[in-house]
């Protein structure tokens, strides 16, 4: 029996009217139901009128909500509507939010240097910005290597790509030093290794394994070669704020002798070559599990299907043993130790160049909120706000009042929060190793 069965049919499972679910096969499901949901029985509803295609939605509070007073529910859910506003340009998200057209903003490093560093509504107390240290698991953010298309299937070259991708230099200069290198698949939770490989950037090191994998000598143009051919490859990339980091790298990969194409393209794009393996080198960030759920990604059954999670084409039949391992054992002290060795062989088998993690949740918002201790749920980030959060009377009269008056100041409340990880350290005994995550 797999454990995680638990988790998902008592946790994760919806449950839809039978009425109106036997009137719909896959195909109907998937035309009539891209922008609008099944009837549920949640505290929220969705109009079809509050679905604006490309541009927002809004969930309306239920009313009569048959389980709002169970005690799992007590204090969430307070907000009559929420509307999710859909910005593609981070420059005009930023610049809304300034404005008060978007109460809430999630933060990357330069907007909360450059951006929230130096506002006046910041100083003011009318916007508050925060670093929230919960224990959010981190997953994966690097670059996926296509191991199935040589002359990636050499580890080798694998670990030189490592090698070569200077990470302090990018989180000092590019990154506002908002970020810790990771070195591992599981990173800031109890499951990560901490004998893995630091991967520390070493050009010397890096030339000695291409020369080692026959990459020795070089064209007219000064590339690395291999039976007349040169070394050179090209990168999928989605996300715009790391563009620089990865010119960064290209520059330092034809230093020695690689070449580098880089290739912008959009996320429908990108997360729909890569599971294909229609790529070579592809940026992705994945999201972490407060369970791991390692075989999606690391079982060899899916290193040759397409779209499966397995994007690397990762194969290792001791991976293999583990996972089955794992998904019988009730243990979790035994679970640990069995991610622990897989995440050892996986960083061993330099499958992704990773990259790195922000140990806490950045986040802006403007000053008439409530919410509880620790701003959001032990694992959960910026997501968690519409459910767990309210509006406070008394603050949202104090801001509007202030937005009429230039010379009025709040209080701006300490930036770093700690209340999870001080919960952890006060709270051992209700806790099994592996529901903790903190650093």
């Amino acid at each position: 029996m797999n454990w995680r069965n638990f988790l998902y049919f008592s946790a994760s499972m919806p449950i839809f009217p039978a009425h109106v679910l036997k009137r719909v096969d896959g195909a109907a499901y998937v035309k009539d139901y891209n922008f609008k949901l099944m009837p549920g029985t949640g505290p929220y509803e969705v109009h079809e009128a509050d679905v604006v295609k490309g541009k927002s939605l809004t969930i309306r509070r239920r009313q009569g909500y048959w389980a709002e007073r169970i005690r799992r529910n007590v204090g969430e859910n307070n907000f009559d509507a929420v509307t999710e506003v859909i910005v593609r340009d981070p420059k005009l998200a930023i610049e809304m939010f300034k404005k008060g057209d978007l109460d809430f903003h999630f933060t990357t490093a330069r907007e909360w240097v450059e951006e929230f560093g130096k506002l006046d509504k910041i100083d003011r107390g009318l916007i508050q910005k925060r670093k929230v240290h919960n224990e959010l698991p981190q997953g994966i953010v690097g670059l996926a290597i296509n191991t199935l298309k040589p002359p990636f299937n050499d580890v080798r070259l694998r670990e030189a790509l490592q090698h070569l991708l200077n990470r302090p230099l990018m989180i000092e200069k590019l990154f506002y030093n908002e970020y810790e290198p990771i070195n591992s698949f599981f990173a800031g939770t109890p499951y990560e290794n901490p004998n893995n490989p630091k991967n520390e950037y070493d050009p010397a090191r890096a030339v000695k394994l291409l020369n080692d994998a026959g990459w020795k000598d070089r064209d007219a143009q000064g590339r690395l070669t291999k039976n007349g051919q040169p070394l050179t490859m090209e990168l999928l990339y989605f996300y715009k704020p790391y563009e620089a980091a990865l010119t960064t790298y290209q520059e330092d990969l034809r230093k020695v002798g690689i070449g580098l194409n880089l290739r912008f393209v959009t996320p429908e794009t990108l997360y729909s070559l890569v599971p294909q393996r229609k790529f070579e080198l592809a940026l992705v960030i994945l999201g972490g599990l407060v369970f791991p759920n390692p075989e999606t990604s690391f079982a060899s059954s899916l290193a040759d299907q397409n779209n499966s999670g397995n994007y690397t084409g990762f194969k290792n039949k001791r991976v293999d043993e583990l996972l089955g391992h794992y998904d019988k054992e009730f243990d979790q002290k035994k679970r640990i130790a069995t991610i622990r060795e897989i995440d050892g062989i996986v960083a061993n088998s330099h499958e992704y160049v990773l990259f790195w993690e922000a140990p806490y949740v950045r986040i802006a918002y403007w000053n008439k909120f409530g919410m509880p201790q620790g701003y959001f749920s032990r694992f959960g980030d910026y997501t968690d706000a519409p459910g767990l959060w309210w509006i406070d009377p008394d603050k949202d009269a104090a801001l509007k009042k202030a937005m009429a008056d230039n010379n009025a100041k709040h209080p701006v409340g300490a930036v770093d929060d700690y209340f999870w990880q001080e919960y952890a350290k006060k709270h051992p005994a209700e806790e099994s190793e592996g529901f903790t995550g903190s650093k």
